[in-house]
Parts: structure tokens; sequence; C-alpha cells
């Protein structure tokens, strides 16, 4: 599914008188009201207000209002002001609105190196002497 068809398509909800337990994996938008005890992974995640995650998060975008104790790597995400993580936190870009609670290990994700055509210094000196680069 690619990223327009992503986010074109209805999201999916777990309601607030859900608990469940295991891993959740969703290639779209998942909106959880639900206590989660498992990891979540998701293109788009919004941790309603009330919802509890016990589990890593993964997710391109979260905003999160409930809770997660756990292990995010976000690359896009809002803790809004009734937010709270606890644990460890990836993200490239992170928002923190007033009365967020986050008490976590906090890590920006290093940006990706775009691989150039021609040989670095590293490729030239591995190559046996005597022998010509195109």
């Amino acid at each position: 599914m690619d990223s327009a068809a992503r986010h074109s398509a209805k999201p999916s909800f777990l309601a607030a008188d859900l608990e469940v337990t295991g891993d959740i994996r969703h290639a779209g938008t998942l909106v959880v009201q639900a206590k989660v005890t498992g990891n979540i992974r998701a293109a788009t995640l919004t941790l309603q207000q009330g919802a509890e995650v016990m589990g890593d998060v993964e997710a391109l975008e979260a905003k999160i209002y409930g809770s997660v104790q756990g292990s995010a790597f976000i690359e896009d995400v809002t803790v809004g002001t009734t937010g709270q993580m606890t644990g460890s936190l990836q993200y490239k870009t992170l928002a923190v609105e007033a009365g967020a609670i986050l008490e976590a290990e906090i890590r920006k994700m290093a940006p990706v190196e775009v691989a150039s055509a021609e040989p670095g210094p590293a490729e030239l000196a591995a190559q046996p002497s005597g022998s010509a680069s195109a």
C-alpha cells in the first residue's frame, strides 16, 4: 500500500472498552482508545486520552494523548497535553505540548546518508594495488 492510499483509507479504531494483549501491526491509520499490552506498529497512530500502551511503539507519525510505557521509534511525534511517555523515544521531529509528561531517554534519529555514485576514500583505499577504477 503506497503512502497516498495509506492516508486516504479510513482509520481503524480500538475502542476504550477493549483490553488487547499481543502485538498489533497496521499499514494505515490506527486510533487507539484501548489498553494494549504488547507492541504497536502502524504508519499513523493516535493514542487518545485514556489509552494505555505497555510495550514498544513504532510509527511514521504519532500523536500521543494517552500513555506509553516502553520504547518508541516515531519519525514525527507529538506528545499532547494529556500524553505521557515513559521509557525511551527516538524521533526525527518532536513536539511536546504544555502539560505533557515525558520521562524518557530521548534521542533524535540519525539522518540517513545518501550513497554517492563516486567511490569515497575508504572504497579507494580498499582497492587492491594495480587495479584501475572506472
